[in-house]
């Protein structure tokens, strides 16, 4: 019979701010030869609050950093495996605030892909026209947000927002449906086999069937931001 993994605190060297039942907060340093171990809490979820120097949220799924600079915050729900370090060699330091039921984790495989989408500062439109065509080779990968607002298995919801010029690629799931639900600005969502294009205003929503390549961007590489739904299945990401 195979034991059940033995659950950790990742937060162990963390000094302690306060605590009460449900809630505790711990101040963190981050240096650049050492880094939170990936793990997933199943009881709690977890904000990274960022003093000074920049630390790096990243969660596994999807393949997504949060380069927080003093000031900024992350917040990552119970069920999304996660970790957290210094960037470029740069210590910095953070207060961890841990909420729930319990705050252990069990220790969690790191991603399997060789990249991550990072978070980007992009708030300001593209220069131009609205309306100027813009091809998909003009943009890049990247998101504004991404806000993982619930995870359990078999289905998640995101809230995800790209800047100007930033896309999802050509990419599709093996056994995940995702529904866009746009909420700012204008979104394109280009399919192959059907080959469509579809465009979204705040309001509006738009299935992709778990196979089906597609390509999610601002209209006119133009800033959006959409709720996505995604499931009923296990999750996994296919470049495309």
């Amino acid at each position: 019979m195979q034991s059940k993994p033995e659950r950790i605190d990742p937060y162990a060297s963390a000094a302690g701010v306060a605590e009460v039942p449900g809630l505790r907060a711990r101040r963190y340093r981050a240096s650049g030869d050492t880094s939170v171990p990936w793990h997933e809490k199943t009881r709690s979820g977890t904000t990274v609050f960022c003093h000074s120097g920049s630390v790096a949220v990243q969660i596994k799924k999807p393949p997504f950093r949060c380069i927080l600079k003093p000031g900024q915050c992350y917040a990552v729900p119970a069920g999304v495996a996660m970790t957290l370090a210094a960037m470029d060699g740069t210590p910095g330091e953070c207060t961890v605030f841990e909420y729930g039921e319990a705050f252990d984790a069990l220790p969690a495989e790191p991603p399997s892909l060789g990249y991550c989408f990072d978070r980007m500062e992009a708030n300001e439109a593209l220069p131009g026209a609205a309306g100027s065509p813009i091809g998909y080779e003009d943009l890049q990968p990247g998101f504004s947000r991404m806000d993982v607002i619930c995870s359990v298995p078999g289905m998640r919801l995101i809230a995800q927002g790209h800047g100007p010029g930033q896309c999802v690629p050509w990419h599709s799931h093996d056994h995940i449906d995702d529904t866009f639900f746009c909420m700012k600005g204008r979104i394109r969502i280009a399919t192959r086999q059907p080959d469509e294009v579809v465009e979204l205003a705040p309001g509006d929503s738009f299935t992709v069937s778990a196979g089906t390549a597609h390509f999610v961007c601002g209209t006119d590489g133009q800033p959006c931001e959409m709720l996505t739904l995604q499931g009923v299945g296990n999750y996994n990401y296919v470049p495309r």
